[in-house]
Formats: structure tokens, C-alpha cells, sequence
């Protein structure tokens, strides 16, 4: 092994030697001044050829070159950017851009040091943020192999994770035995991070980064070491009982990530995206890259994790929680942890039931939503009596909360006239209940609108709806409350808001 180039160094009549960034098995990283035009710094990755033989030293090389030459295509704003290669006596260099910032190692070091970690926002911040990244180097036929806490940086400028240290580059250099050409599977990555098929076997796949990038989010959020998260008898995941406050949905979205078997995982980065933002209520097709914003809309949510969680939250972005109070049931948690068949059929319609038929927001900026004052209206938002639905005045801008008890076997209807075009939202606030939105007869519903907790969307027609409130499965009585607005549309015609603001403030009770 070739010894430390020491700070002055200058390579190539070009780079200046800074200081020495790290090492590992496979070579050096340092920090350099690039003393052409441009003057930047950037960061040399020196690589140790295998072997003391010409054909070891040839092989090694050629692949180096070789692999370098498909860092060179990657061209995405959270990838350091490949400038070049060169040798050196003997040496293998890569030049790459420099992204000035912490590692997420280090950073969860700090943290572990005042007692804290990463908490669930933050954590969904970081997938949201890191998608994107691996969707782009997947689709080019690339797999990182390598990722880890150690190899993502949070980059100073604008608070987005950067992807560095591929192992695509590692496997081309890796150790070669006599004649024999190194296999494209050459073992590379961490244990405890890497799945057993790039270990074992050296083969890797798309979700093989996907396990990996789930294995660091766990990381993140336990701030502990894969090796006292994994059941090594029966190579089973126990990060569960360090997070005992993580929504029931996250752990699910992280548990098919981690699967043993790659088929059991999710096939793609975009797949991932996908089950995140459709739970939450921000479904779509594409995965732009996440855009910083200022630190007034940092996510900061944290459902109690084992390590107190830091108020000044690691990552910025766009994503708000919204709650759903239909994941804190019991009921819940027992039909996702206990399957059967009434999970199976169930979760989807909860799942979808979050969707909102507006198109979310993407450019940095939350979408903007009405002014709305709460209103509870006096005597008549109690639980109507068995059998007779109540209806409901509800005016724009303002939420109605009806409030009551429901039973086993029983079901509680409240009817709510609206115009076409309106937005009519109706959610579960508080109790172990789900709803389901009619509309009048002969008429269609776009999304979803059956035992969820929320459902939100345009009205096709004018008529009645109806809200039925029941209880959850396996909850017997509850009390409930259940949030409904209504509002117009800015486009809508102005005749119609004048009608509806001339609507009288209480709720009477009538039959529809």
C-alpha cells in the first residue's frame, strides 16, 4: 500500500493536497485545491490496484477506467460530479466535485451526544429526498451498492442529503486471483447495511440500495448500529422495540424495504416514493428532486422514538404530516400486526381514503388552503338518534364538528347538501371510527370514499351527501367527533358564494 500523500502535494502540476478526508480498504479520499482557471476545491479518490503482478495491476486498471468512465455520465444535482481520472505513479485517481458538508455518521454522533436522534419526520424528510437520487442512477443501469450513513453527506449550502463513495467503482479493483478476471459481482458494501445477496454472492439489484438506504433510516432514528438490530440467530429485525411511537404505516413502508428475499422488496425507488406520499396524502407519478426551503417550514414531528429527538431538525423540505387518527386505534395496530384477511382488505381503503384529488404541491411551497375558522354548533351536532340522519348547515370557511357515541352494529348519518364543484372534506377528528361519503343517486365518487378516516375532494353533483360514521372493526362503543367543511373553489361562479354565505349560522335538524 502506497503511503499518505502529505498536505502540499501537487498532483498532475494541477491539485493541491489540503488534508486527508479518510481512508478505507479500497483507497484514500483528500481534500484538493484544483489550481487551474477555476480554482475550486475538489476531492481526489486515490484507489489501491490489487495485486503485485503486471496482470493484477493491468486488470485492476482497466476496470478502474472502465467504471470511472460511467460515473462520468451521471450528471444529477445530489451526486458529486465526476471531473476526470489520472495515474500517478501507480496511483489511481478520480476527481470529483466537492459537496462541503457533515456525513449523516457524523451528524447522528453529535446528536447521540446530547441524547437525541433522528425522529420520524425527519426521517421520511430524508427517503423523500434520497428517492430521487437512486430513481435517477437506477434507470442509467447504475447500483450504488455502498450506501451507509458514512456515504451521504448533508450538504451546507441548501440542507439536501448528496450521495457520494459509489462501490461501482470499488467492484473494478477489487482483489483478483492469478489469471482470473474479476467478476462484475465482486463483493462490495457493509455489513450490517448490504443485503445477504450482495454479501454472499456479490449480485446486486436496485432494492439491494433500497434495503441499504432502509438500514440507515433505521440507523438515523434508533442511533444504533445494524448489528443490535438484527436478530442474528434468526436474521430477523427487532429495530421495532427502539422506536415504539413510529407510526404503524412507516414501519410497515421500512419492514418490505429490509425483506430478506429482493422479491419481497419493493422493485423500485419510485415504488417507495409512491407508498410514502400516497399514505400521506402527496400521491404522484414522478420524483422531482426535494427543494430546500427556509427553516420555518422545517418538518419537526416525532411520535416519542427511544432517543429524544432534536428540535432543530437535519433535513428541509416541503413535507407537513397530517395525522391520521385512524393509525393511533388499537384496532389498527393489532389487524397490521396480526394479518388476516380483514387487514388485507381493509388497509387499502384506509390508505387511498388519504388521497386528495388536488394535485399537491412541488415547487418548495405548501399548498395553499382556505381560511378556515372552527364552528360547533350549538344542540344540534350530538350524535342524531338511531336510525334518523341529520342534516347539517355547514358554511364556507368554516368547519362543522359534530360530536357524539356510536355502537357496535350501529350507524350514524349526517347529510350535508353541496353545489357542484365545491370541495367538501369530512374527517375523523377523534374515536375509533372510519366514515364513508355517499353521494345523490346516479352519481360517482372520483377517489375512494369507504370506511377511511378522511376523505377530501370535488363534488360532481348537487344534491345530498351523506357522511356515515361507524365503528372501526373490533371496536364495540366509542365516542367520535368528525370534522366536515365545505368551501368553494376562488373560480367558482360568484353568485354561488353569495348564496351559500346567506345560508343561516346553525345547524337545524331536519330529515334530508
Amino acid at each position: 500500500m502506497q503511503p499518505t500523500l502529505p498536505p502540499g502535494t501537487c498532483l498532475q502540476k494541477r491539485y493541491r493536497i489540503l488534508k486527508t478526508l479518510g481512508q478505507g480498504g479500497f483507497g484514500r479520499t483528500y481534500l484538493a485545491e484544483d489550481r487551474s482557471e477555476s480554482q475550486d476545491m475538489c476531492v481526489l479518490k486515490e484507489f489501491f490496484p490489487s495485486g503485485e503482478g503486471s496482470y493484477s495491476l493491468n486488470k485492476s486498471k482497466e476496470l478502474f477506467y472502465r467504471e470511472a468512465a460511467v460515473l462520468q455520465q451521471i450528471d444529477h444535482p445530489q451526486i458529486p460530479k465526476v471531473r476526470g481520472t489520472f495515474e500517478n505513479s501507480k496511483r489511481l485517481f478520480l476527481v470529483q466535485d466537492y459537496a462541503g458538508g457533515k456525513t449523516y455518521a457524523a451528524l447522528l454522533t453529535e446528536r447521540l451526544k446530547e441524547g437525541k436522534s433522528f425522529n420520524e419526520g425527519e426521517a421520511i424528510e430524508f427517503l423523500l429526498n434520497m428517492l430521487p437520487v437512486l430513481e435517477y442512477i437506477h434507470k442509467k443501469g447504475i447500483v450504488h451498492r455502498d450506501i451507509s450513513p458514512d456515504n451521504i453527506i448533508l450538504r451546507d449550502r441548501d440542507q439536501l442529503p448528496v450521495l457520494i463513495d459509489f462501490g461501482v467503482v470499488k467492484a473494478g479493483i477489487c482483489p483478483t486471483a492469478g489469471q482470473q478476471e474479476v467478476a462484475q459481482g465482486t463483493t462490495v458494501g457493509k455489513v450490517g447495511y448490504s443485503p445477504s445477496e450482495q454479501l454472499q454472492t456479490g449480485q446486486v439489484y436496485p432494492n439491494s440500495d433500497l434495503y441499504a438506504l432502509a438500514v440507515t433510516t433505521v440507523v438515523l432514528m434508533t442511533g444504533r448500529k445494524p448489528e443490535a438490530l438484527l436478530d442474528q440467530s434468526t436474521m430477523t429485525w427487532r429495530w421495532h422495540q427502539w422506536l415504539p411511537g413510529l407510526s404503524p404505516w412507516f414501519g410497515q413502508i421500512l419492514n418490505r424495504m429490509l425483506s430478506h428475499r429482493p422479491n419481497q422488496r419493493y422493485s423500485s425507488a419510485t415504488e417507495v416514493a409512491q407508498a410514502l406520499r400516497s399514505i400521506e396524502g402527496l400521491a404522484g407519478n414522478s420524483l422531482p428532486p426535494r427543494t430546500s426551503t427556509p427553516p420555518a417550514m422545517v418538518s419537526s414531528v416525532s411520535r416519542q422514538p427511544a432517543v429524544k429527538s432534536s428540535s432543530k431538525p437535519i433535513t428541509r423540505g416541503t413535507y407537513q404530516r397530517q395525522r391520521n387518527p385512524l393509525w393511533d386505534s388499537p384496532w389498527t395496530v393489532g389487524l397490521i400486526l396480526g394479518g388476516g384477511m380483514v387487514a388485507v382488505a381493509l388497509i387499502p381503503l384506509v390508505l387511498f381514503g388519504q388521497m386528495s384529488i388536488s394535485k399537491p404541491t412541488r415547487s418548495g411551497q405548501l399548498q395553499p388552503t382556505p381560511s378556515i375558522t372552527q364552528f360547533n354548533a350549538p344542540g344540534d351536532t350530538s350524535t342524531p338518534s338511531e336510525g334518523q340522519p341529520q342534516r347539517l348547515n355547514v358554511l364556507q370557511g368554516q368547519i362543522l364538528s359534530p360530536i357524539g357515541n356510536v355502537k357496535a352494529n350501529q350507524v350514524i348519518t349526517y347529510v350535508v347538501s353541496g353545489q357542484k364543484g365545491h370541495q367538501l372534506q369530512a374527517a375523523i377528528a377523534k374515536g375509533g371510527v372510519v366514515l364513508t361519503v355517499l353521494p345523490p343517486k346516479e352519481v360517482n365518487l372520483d377517489s375512494p370514499s369507504q370506511l377511511v378516516s378522511k376523505w377530501q375532494g370535488t363534488l360532481p353533483a348537487t344534491g345530498d351527501y351523506q357522511i356515515q360514521v361507524i365503528p372501526a372493526p373490533g371496536v364495540t362503543d366509542s365516542n367520535y367527533q368528525v370534522d366536515i367543511s365545505l368551501t368553494i373553489p376562488s373560480s367558482y361562479p360568484n353568485t354561488y358564494k353569495n348564496n351559500l354565505s346567506s345560508t343561516p349560522t346553525l345547524a337545524s335538524s331536519a330529515k334530508p
